[in-house]
């Protein structure tokens, strides 16, 4: 893997800072991370961040999206769909969808994750809540397609966890965002190769999360979206 000289010197300096608190003793691999080798061993992560959030579905979770719009609204500068889609056999999400009215296709997209809020995506687009918190609608007027779904679990997307299919909150969120990065890459307004995410708290997190595990995320925006954990409530994760 060849990496910039930006990207090496970003990479170090993380390293310089000392991270070895991201893993944990067990058979079979480092305790710490200390030298850029080992830090950019994707599979490696990836492994460790399952043996917390469960693992990442194969092929058999894959659904057919049948997307279904119960709402279209012209909101100025874009068109503002709400819908549900299929994300895993027999579970569907609610999302809203922001296509910019214009004829430049295709679009740069972006996934839009909501933070913890009782208002959920309708915050995010720009229905509710914080003026500060509305990105969603903001980047639709900026000319980017959004697609903003609901986390599991809050709002009208409930759902029992954990349960035989999901370990997690974290992994059921990773595997619909991974639907609404189909429902993208679906759009001929979308270029399929500038696909982002952003997120605040809760919504910041499962952006990194996602990317990391959904490589057709190109840049992630993440604000107030990770901790180091081991310092966080001591380390106890639960909950």
């Amino acid at each position: 893997m060849k990496l910039s000289l930006s990207t090496k010197a970003i990479l170090n300096s993380i390293l310089s800072l000392g991270i070895s608190w991201i893993f944990t003793s067990s058979p079979g691999y480092p305790t710490s991370v200390d030298s850029l080798e080992q830090a950019i061993n994707r599979q490696d992560i990836l492994k460790r961040m399952e043996r917390v959030m469960g693992p990442l579905p194969g092929k058999n979770m894959r659904a057919r999206l049948d997307v279904q719009v119960s709402e279209e609204v012209d909101a100025g500068t874009y068109i503002r769909k709400k819908l549900t889609y299929q994300s895993a056999p027999g579970e569907r999400v609610n999302a809203y969808l922001l296509i910019p009215k214009t004829h430049e296709h295709p679009l740069p997209a972006i996934l839009c994750l909501h933070q913890t809020t009782d208002q959920t995506i309708r915050e995010t687009i720009g229905l509710a809540g914080r003026p500060n918190m509305h990105y969603g609608s903001e980047l639709a007027e900026r000319g980017f397609v959004v697609v903003a779904p609901e986390y599991p679990m809050l709002g009208d997307h409930q759902i029992q966890i954990p349960s035989d299919r999901w370990a997690s909150g974290s992994m059921k969120a990773i595997w619909d965002n991974m639907g609404a990065i189909d429902l993208l890459q679906s759009m001929h307004e979308v270029d399929p190769n500038r696909i982002g995410a952003i997120g605040h708290s809760l919504g910041g997190h499962n952006a990194l999360f996602t990317a990391a595990f959904d490589p057709r995320i190109k840049c992630v925006v993440t604000s107030c979206g990770f901790t180091a954990f081991a310092r966080y409530y001591g380390g106890n994760l639960k909950g």
